[in-house]
């Protein structure tokens, strides 16, 4: 209730820090710029929560759409039963999935308007920097927009893996974040485990990695691969 997330806001509050973050995702999410968040902005922002399970706890008033002032006693109330520590990760993710979301919709917009695989990987990364994640993460999805390109044009899957490679360390992705997309994008266009392993292990030695280090990518990209088909 939104009651009690105000009792918990004027023990506890949120610091300037906390709620500026706050009110940054708030603003991500309302695309329309109404002041009010819609069930559907809500959708995959909690880890294992649709939106419907968050705007029942977000909505104090019923009206079916949360405020500015029910989403930051909604992070004051998280901080009051929770802890500061959840609360840093909660907002983070949120940042990451968000900075992830604007990269895609970018480097799509580019690519529908007829922009080269680069340019592409170029507005996907600048998106997702605009919008907080840090320069490896958004090298990163700056390779995914850029071999869902490829592959969205025709493309093979080596191709696109190729020029996700490529779009990563243009945009500044180490040796691990190019194994990482290497690994990603086979996974995506139906890799085996094996396949996916081995992929990472390329992207990443091509990028200066050490056998260590490409190992420790491989391992990374590997279990992605088995938690996406569904195991543990």
């Amino acid at each position: 209730a939104l009651a009690q997330a105000q009792a918990a806001a004027s023990h506890v509050g949120l610091s300037p820090d906390e709620e500026a973050r706050g009110m940054k995702i708030f603003r991500m999410l309302d695309k329309d710029f109404s002041g009010v968040l819609e069930i559907s902005a809500l959708d995959g922002l909690a880890a294992g929560g649709t939106g419907e399970e968050m705007l029942a706890v977000l909505d104090s008033n019923g009206d079916g759409e949360v405020s500015a002032d029910e989403w930051l006693a909604y992070l004051a109330l998280t901080k009051s039963s929770k802890g500061d520590s959840f609360l840093g990760k909660f907002v983070g993710s949120m940042e990451s999935k968000l900075g992830e979301r604007a990269g895609e919709a970018a480097g799509l917009d580019v690519m529908r308007s007829g922009g080269t695989v680069s340019e592409i990987g170029r507005a996907a990364v600048d998106a997702a920097l605009s919008s907080g994640l840090n320069k490896e993460d958004a090298a990163v999805v700056a390779g995914e927009a850029a071999g869902a390109a490829v592959i969205a044009r025709g493309g093979t899957r080596e191709e696109a893996r190729a020029a996700a490679v490529e779009a990563t360390r243009d945009a500044g992705g180490s040796a691990s974040a190019q194994g990482s997309v290497s690994g990603s994008v086979v996974l995506k266009n139906g890799g085996s485990v094996e396949e996916v392993g081995e992929a990472a292990v390329k992207g990443a030695r091509g990028g200066g990695a050490s056998k260590e280090e490409a190992a420790a990518a491989a391992g990374l990209a590997v279990g992605k691969a088995v938690v996406s088909a569904g195991g543990s």
